[in-house]
């Protein structure tokens, strides 16, 4: 995987040298690829269909045929297909439920989410455990931290549970049965959070803002991005969240901020 991706980047340094006016764009593309995958955007139809044509130029050369690809645009859809040098490409388009990088993606919106139906599905089957647990939260790829605050409550179960020395198997009664439980039941309500996937694709001036905050037991911190659309009126859209319970050993709370 080393050599792939060292040879790669190497075929697109050359690229930029050979196409100087697109070599910002083709930076983006090799700061964005992730093994065999990559993503880059556009904002307009004229110039997302330069960048396709573009690649598909660039990766043909090297023996790199993109046959998979996603995108939100039906006529982007139509474009790939028509100018394609692979056989039957894979194009998703319009649907609800693609997936990017493991991260859940309505096209027809344009949002993203967490999918949950499996923790849910976890959590919901058989005698709450310290095991059910910790299989349920870890089934959520939640890379933005859509649901950072909610998943911090079985986080903060969870080594409750370490500290009371329940063993893995053993079920879960009185506060702790209750904790499991209310924290399945917020998990489920939560399932139809999405943001949006476009940030924004304006040249306003544009700041972000971050905020952090501690307790006794758990800290975490989230990033807002603010846009300013005129002298009066501004657009703030959240960007990402992280969260991490606090140390078995004791820490001030000033500390943990």
């Amino acid at each position: 995987s080393y050599l792939y991706c060292q040879g790669l980047r190497l075929h697109l340094e050359k690229a930029r040298i050979k196409h100087p006016n697109d070599s910002k764009f083709i930076k983006e593309v090799m700061d964005n690829v992730y093994m065999d995958d990559t993503i880059f955007g556009s904002n307009s139809l004229p110039e997302a269909r330069h960048r396709i044509q573009l690649m598909f130029d660039i990766f043909q050369k090297a023996h790199f045929p993109l046959k998979k690809w996603s995108t939100n645009s039906p006529q982007l859809s139509e474009f790939i297909q028509e100018i394609s040098p692979v056989k039957d490409p894979v194009i998703t388009s319009g649907v609800t439920d693609a997936k990017f990088l493991g991260v859940a993606w309505n096209q027809q919106t344009d949002r993203l989410s967490t999918p949950t139906t499996k923790a849910l599905k976890e959590l919901a089957t058989g005698t709450p455990t310290k095991r059910k647990l910790l299989r349920g939260v870890a089934s959520i790829f939640d890379c933005f931290g859509v649901l950072a605050p909610i998943c911090m409550n079985a986080k903060i179960l969870f080594q409750k549970l370490w500290k009371d020395k329940i063993g893995w198997d053993t079920p879960l009664e009185g506060t702790n049965l209750a904790l499991y439980e209310a924290f399945h039941k917020l998990l489920n309500e939560s399932s139809d959070l999405s943001i949006a996937r476009l940030l924004s694709p304006s040249q306003n001036p544009k700041e972000i803002h971050v905020f952090c905050d501690a307790s006794k037991l758990s800290y975490g911190c989230v990033a807002y991005l603010r846009e300013q659309l005129n002298e009066s009126v501004v657009n703030v859209s959240f960007f990402i969240a992280k969260g991490r319970v606090a140390p078995v050993r004791p820490m001030s709370i000033q500390r943990l901020e």
